[in-house]
């Protein structure tokens, strides 16, 4: 594993004293390509002690909901069983995310974590670091989110896709080992108690909003997400450079299984190098799917990680387009709508009607309709901050990939960041515009609107 995966919290020799090597896992919630489970082994077999997953069911999470709890417990319930086969004691307690890792610490020899991008999360990987060295833990942080890792590819915020592009495809095959996870030399497992409840009652002892119900579209876990990626890799491949036409249902439907850690980017890559390698698809397609895998998630984590406000109006988006916005807040709009409407389907549009049952259905939205659909609650908006605030309100509460790298981008995106200033016109003034009519004249919308009725 490359040194540039790792950062240092606190350096000092393993404890000898010390029961177990301690891992925190949260962000990486898999086996597969999970570079610090793998290295917690090798430290694990290198002291000769058992290693101990801990894993955090938060009472309470921002934003997260039943929906949310409810494929993430499906994903631990897998990873248990995982677990059990190569040996890890896992283990699996409610509450909050500093008392329960921090129960943990006096004992470890060695203290381990996933990284983290969000701001939040960042702050409290610092906290716990420096709980850690009260106990002269040796401390690191290991990233098996991205291929190449960020601190490698650029120590500023990229303006756009253009700009990182090239920094990532030229280091991208200098970080294509994967992660060995090893047999270890001490055994433990007891199956955690979380586990062999009801998904229903873990739900119960929590304190979430029940009112967005689990989706059985999708199910969690690294299983189910390996089913997908070859469900993908078979079906529909061949035919992502068409993937903007929602009627085609070309995307890969991934995104839930990243942000839960259910699968690698690694494994994903990797996959569509070998469909290339042996021409089992258009170059074009795969290439088409490389760009929105690997460059543009990249440059969402780019934006989170150096934008300090990266999910606050007033911060998120260029000056352009601020000034823009100033220009044109005035503009009179045609038809203004609420949270309610929206939730209720209740535009004029049926476009954005069938966008929202996608969503509020599935966990899932079409990712060019998710464009157009952030785009129309600006142009139904009293002002530019209030359609802000509500994008990201419904991102977050109705996407099971919400509250990503990826979601906050893809939100400040339809404000102008990654994106260009173009000809100006009423309420958008220079941000990109996406209509009705651009719609109905590029794709056979009628196909999509039947997709949607029968969900």
């Amino acid at each position: 594993m490359s040194e540039a995966r790792m950062k240092h919290h606190v350096k000092k020799p393993f404890k000898e004293d010390g029961e177990y090597i301690l891992y925190w896992m949260q962000s990486t919630q898999r086996v597969e390509n999970n570079f610090a489970l793998a290295y917690a082994i090798e430290a694990a077999n290198a002291t000769n002690k058992p290693l101990r997953v801990v894993f955090c069911v938060a009472r309470a999470f921002k934003d997260a909901n039943e929906r949310h709890y409810a494929f993430m417990l499906e994903g631990l319930k897998s990873l248990s069983g995982s677990f059990k086969r190569i040996g890890v004691d896992f283990q699996i307690e409610i509450g909050e995310f500093f008392e329960v890792v921090q129960s943990h610490l006096p004992k470890a020899a060695a203290f381990i974590m996933d990284k983290a991008y969000l701001r939040h999360l960042r702050t409290l990987r610092r906290l716990l670091a420096k709980e850690a060295e009260k106990h002269s833990l040796y401390t690191v942080e290991i990233d098996s989110e991205l291929i190449v890792p960020l601190e490698q590819i650029s120590d500023k915020l990229e303006y756009a896709a253009r700009t990182i592009r090239p920094k990532i495809m030229k280091q991208v095959d200098d970080f294509l080992d994967e992660a060995i996870i090893r047999p270890l030399n001490i055994r433990s497992f007891q199956k955690p108690k979380v586990v062999e409840m009801p998904l229903e009652d873990v739900i119960e002892r929590l304190n979430i909003d029940r009112t967005v119900r689990k989706t059985h579209y999708f199910h969690g876990g690294e299983k189910e997400a390996q089913k997908q990626l070859e469900r993908f890799l078979e079906e529909k491949l061949e035919n992502y450079h068409e993937s903007n036409d929602p009627g085609k249902h070309a995307n890969s439907k991934l995104s839930p299984y990243l942000h839960f850690g259910h699968i690698s980017l690694l494994t994903i890559y990797k996959r569509v190098e070998e469909k290339i390698a042996n021409n089992e698809v258009p170059l074009h397609a795969a290439e088409a799917f490389i760009e929105q895998l690997l460059v543009r998630r990249t440059l969402s984590f780019n934006f989170v990680w150096h934008l300090e406000g990266y999910d606050r109006f007033e911060t998120m988006t260029h000056p352009w387009a601020y000034e823009t916005m100033n220009v044109h807040v005035g503009d009179k709009r045609e038809h203004l709508y609420t949270l309610r409407d929206y939730e209720k389907g209740e535009t004029h549009d049926p476009y954005f009607n069938a966008a929202m049952r996608e969503m509020m259905e599935t966990g899932h939205m079409h990712n060019y309709m998710r464009m157009y659909w952030g785009k129309q609650i600006i142009l139904w908006s009293r002002d530019y901050k209030e359609a802000y605030e509500t994008i990201l309100y419904l991102n977050n509460k109705y996407f099971l990939d919400g509250r990503d790298p990826n979601s906050y981008a893809g939100v400040a995106w339809c404000f102008g960041r990654h994106d260009r200033a173009f000809q100006e016109r009423e309420i958008f003034g220079k941000l990109r515009p996406l209509t009705k009519n651009g719609l109905k004249r590029k794709f056979d919308m009628d196909k999509y609107i039947a997709y949607t009725k029968h969900l």
